[in-house]
């Protein structure tokens, strides 16, 4: 008989099999879950400290993290924005796009990608009737201390009336967008937790040495005046060092002098503080970014550290990316339900200005070269091209001398003919043995494919390659002098 375990120790059993098409592994079913209606947040950072998500809205305001945040950011507002227009009628198409028009859609992208930062995104949308259609006539992100998700997972407002239930907002009312959520975590993931204590951190260390180069940092001003000197006199000279400190400028008598002290030591400790905040910055970096390279690498990078860094944050993009485009297009399917009912709703995207890649379109060269032929879609899908906008030239026809044609055709029987008589050699067909004998064994020897992959490296050194080589040179020189001979002839016709 099948069981529930409710904990490691304890089961119930089923008398009947659960249908399967609703839960029973819910936190109503288990014990240990006695949340009546409000699931806590579970940020460690957040229970701890015993305060809401709006502690974290102070961490942008940190010189560094507004940096790194705004470049992840800039990655996906630089993209530029397009409807695809395949399968919706024109006339829908034109309306789509006149809506993206008429809305602040970087403030859209920006709201939307603080998910990541705070977990969770709740936009607000206010719906009106424009013209023959129903449209939100207002986008904005509210608070996420506003919220709260119950114990199933259901986004939450806390309201005055109802600060403790809260209430459940209307279909269509609330854009909710959450950064990996789970069942255990509905908040989402925040990169605002990871770097909190790095940003206290950096904010007590920065503090302190601030302290420490106000009191260490100015030299410290010694008065000497002879032995009897009156105590007003004393008096007088400290107050003039006090003077000094500020403004530089000191009335001393004519028996006494000042000398200013330095202690060399303290450079060292001040450099304590400096590699404090450096830490806590490439930290920051690395939570945000993943990498440190772009804001860090002052003179320590290289060519290949930034090809590196550039494909990591490339891949960084296209993950806020795909946030972004999949968020505004349940935006649009909404707009597109209420106004077209079941026709195809649209769908946006993102694409780089220079979508071309230039090592993608070299790649495609050498393919073509080859003789690959590509399709219309694979140009869509892969350079960011609409169907519409080009169409391919017909292969262009070569004319070839009539007169040149026998002669080019019968040198290259000659070629062949005579690369299959190598080829066929007693000797040759030894040479060629010898030479791959390893790999041959190798293969014998190897269990599966990426056992042969990892040991085909260590065979090369036992591999005899010298006759091989000699008769590929010779085999070369005889190919090029059939070719000089095969252009001469033909450049006397």
């Amino acid at each position: 008989m099948a069981k529930l375990f409710i904990n490691p120790n304890q089961s119930i059993e089923l008398k009947s099999k659960p249908p399967i098409n609703s839960e029973i592994a819910t936190r109503q079913n288990i014990i240990g879950y006695n949340y009546i209606y409000y699931l806590p947040d579970p940020d460690p950072i957040l229970r701890s400290q015993g305060n809401d998500i709006s502690i974290y809205r102070d961490i942008l305001n940190d010189s560094h993290v507004g940096s790194v945040w705004e470049q992840r950011i800039s990655g996906s507002l630089s993209h530029k924005r397009k409807i695809d227009q395949n399968n919706i009628p024109l006339k829908n198409y034109e309306f789509f796009n006149s809506f993206l028009d008429n809305i602040d859609l970087d403030q859209l992208i920006y709201e939307i990608l603080e998910a990541r930062f705070f977990g969770f995104s709740a936009i607000e949308l206010v719906w009106n009737r424009v013209g023959d259609y129903i449209i939100p006539i207002k986008l904005q992100a509210k608070p996420q201390e506003w919220f709260f998700f119950d114990i199933d997972n259901q986004l939450k407002l806390r309201t005055k009336e109802n600060n403790f239930n809260g209430i459940t907002p209307g279909a269509y009312q609330f854009l909710l967008v959450q950064n990996k959520p789970t069942y255990l975590n509905p908040y989402g993931q925040r990169l605002a937790s990871r770097i909190f204590w790095l940003h206290t951190f950096k904010k007590g260390g920065l503090k302190f040495w601030i302290r420490f180069t106000e009191k260490y940092g100015i030299p410290y001003a010694v008065g000497k005046v002879p032995p009897g000197t009156s105590e007003k006199v004393k008096e007088s000279l400290l107050n003039s060092l006090e003077g000094m400190v500020q403004d530089g400028i000191a009335v001393i008598p004519d028996s006494g002098s000042i000398e200013l002290l330095t202690d060399a030591s303290n450079s060292n400790s001040a450099s304590n503080f400096k590699e404090l905040l450096n830490f806590c910055n490439s930290e920051i970096s690395k939570a945000i970014l993943t990498q440190t390279l772009t804001t860090e690498i002052q003179d320590k990078g290289s060519y290949s550290a930034s090809q590196v860094h550039d494909l990591q944050l490339d891949k960084l993009i296209a993950s806020d990316r795909n946030l972004v485009e999949s968020t505004i297009n349940r935006l649009l399917s909404w707009i597109n339900q209420i106004n077209f009912g079941n026709t195809p709703p649209p769908k946006f995207k993102l694409y780089s200005e220079n979508i071309a890649d230039n090592n993608l379109a070299d790649r495609d060269t050498k393919l073509k070269s080859l003789g690959v032929k590509f399709s219309k879609e694979y140009f869509v899908k892969n350079h960011g091209l609409n169907s519409n906008d080009f169409e391919f030239d017909s292969e262009p026809k070569v004319e070839v001398n009539s007169y040149s044609e026998p002669r080019n055709i019968l040198a290259q029987t000659h070629l062949d003919k005579f690369t299959d008589e190598i080829i066929n050699r007693p000797e040759v067909k030894k040479s060629l043995s010898r030479t791959f004998k390893p790999i041959l064994q190798l293969i014998q020897k190897s269990t599966n494919y990426q056992d042969l992959l990892d040991n085909l490296s260590s065979v090369y050194p036992q591999m005899d390659t010298l006759e091989l080589e000699t008769l590929l040179k010779k085999s070369v020189f005889i190919s090029e002098l059939f070719g000089a001979d095969s252009v001469q002839k033909e450049n006397n016709l």
